[in-house]
């Protein structure tokens, strides 16, 4: 059964960022699937992408009066031409503005839950803060209002990870338990040849830097030298640490190693890493932030790719999914948010929250195990394909869509 959706998102390319991917990619997948849809979300430079059956609604400002009027206006036109859509919030706080404490548009989803609408939490409430400054307190408190009013007010609720369940019903008890979306990756399957040339574009700028034999460029393609990579979108603090630990340490101990940062963070943690390790500014990459094609080609092309988590791996973490989708050995750290089908499926490598030593060691391990690579890449892949990828977030969206039309 067809279906129209109105997807309600505080990004949307050309904007970058997580959840403007996100809802693009849903958004196409949706359309693909035969479903009309519909996109409220700032207005940016530049254009968005062009999709069959998308329509974009760009909004003034960050979701002010103007902008919630002008989304009434439109959801009441689409229902009053018979055409009344499903509506789908995308819910991260900070991307609705007024410094994440947008309480006006909480407040408009609450005085428009006639319209049944449903929420994807991406992100709940800013944390309580213990001996923090009263500013971050405040914020704490307004973002855990607006969650409360959010959850109130969708019939129906999704969320990136199970822990946001937890953290919901802690927040406003009794309500209808969320059912978990995990976020897939972004990024499209590479060109064989896009790959291949990446790692001989490593292995020349390698022989440059190092005034070695330009003989590196072809043994990078055979797999002489390891890469090392990391997918650095917005990284928080203990990822980067992380990272500006072990690279340098994986590095020293193998000449035959580099690293490959993606993603715009990337530029700020090899920075941090060549002024602790000047002699590494041959071996370390950073290209900054590129297409989700010229990025996935990058990652497709390392050996092994490894993500530090400050809560462990989950199903809300895009970077990891990047790696499982593209069949990349993914090293990362099991936490509180960690669901058990990671450990249970065994398709990446897994070290304990905070333990650096284990996670250089397993590093280590791996780039000198090829066949250990082959496995832990093949049995991602067949895990993201299983559990994780767009077409499963499209078929329980869309078969929730038609067993409410059923049973209205």
């Amino acid at each position: 059964m067809k279906a129209t959706w109105a997807l309600i998102s505080g990004e949307y390319p050309p904007q970058s960022g997580g959840v403007s991917d996100y809802t693009a990619l849903l958004a196409g997948a949706l359309a693909e699937a035969g479903d009309t849809v519909h996109v409220w979300a700032p207005a940016t430079a530049g254009a968005p992408p062009r999709v069959t059956a998308v329509t974009v609604h760009p909004l003034p400002g960050r979701f002010g009066r103007h902008a919630r009027r002008q989304m009434t206006s439109e959801l009441a036109a689409l229902a009053a031409a018979g055409a009344a859509p499903r509506l789908l919030i995308q819910y991260v706080p900070h991307a609705y503005g007024r410094k994440a404490m947008n309480l006006g548009f909480c407040h408009w989803v609450w005085q428009h839950r006639q319209l049944e609408p449903w929420v994807m939490f991406h992100e709940v409430a800013f944390p309580t803060p213990v001996r923090w400054h009263l500013r971050h307190r405040v914020l704490a408190w307004t973002t855990q209002r607006m969650a409360v009013w959010m959850y109130r007010a969708a019939a129906r609720s999704f969320v990136a990870t199970p822990a946001w369940s937890e953290w919901l019903d802690r927040l406003a008890p009794g309500g209808r338990a969320p059912q978990w979306l995990p976020v897939p990756s972004n990024l499209p399957e590479p060109r064989a040849e896009a790959v291949t040339a990446a790692r001989r574009e490593w292995g020349t700028a390698l022989a440059d830097g190092s005034g070695t034999d330009s003989g590196i460029a072809s043994a990078m393609e055979i797999g002489v030298v390891s890469v090392i990579g990391s997918f650095c979108g917005g990284v928080a603090d203990y990822t980067r640490a992380g990272l500006e630990r072990l690279v340098p340490a994986l590095l020293a101990a193998d000449p035959g190693r580099i690293a490959v940062l993606a993603g715009g963070d990337g530029l700020r943690v090899r920075a941090a890493i060549l002024a602790a390790a000047p002699a590494l500014r041959a071996r370390v990459f950073a290209p900054g932030y590129l297409t989700p094609a010229a990025t996935a080609a990058l990652l497709a092309a390392c050996d092994l790719i490894v993500q530090p988590y400050p809560d462990g791996v989950s199903g809300r973490r895009g970077t990891a999914m990047a790696a499982l989708a593209l069949g990349v050995p993914l090293l990362t750290n099991s936490g509180r948010f960690t669901e058990p089908r990671w450990r249970d499926a065994a398709a990446v490598a897994l070290v304990p929250i905070g333990d650096a030593t284990a996670l250089l060691t397993t590093a280590a391990a791996l780039l000198a195990d090829p066949t250990r690579r082959r496995q832990l890449g093949a049995a991602g892949r067949q895990l993201y394909q299983d559990y994780f990828a767009i077409s499963h977030t499209v078929r329980a969206l869309r078969t929730a869509a038609a067993s409410l039309a059923a049973h209205p």
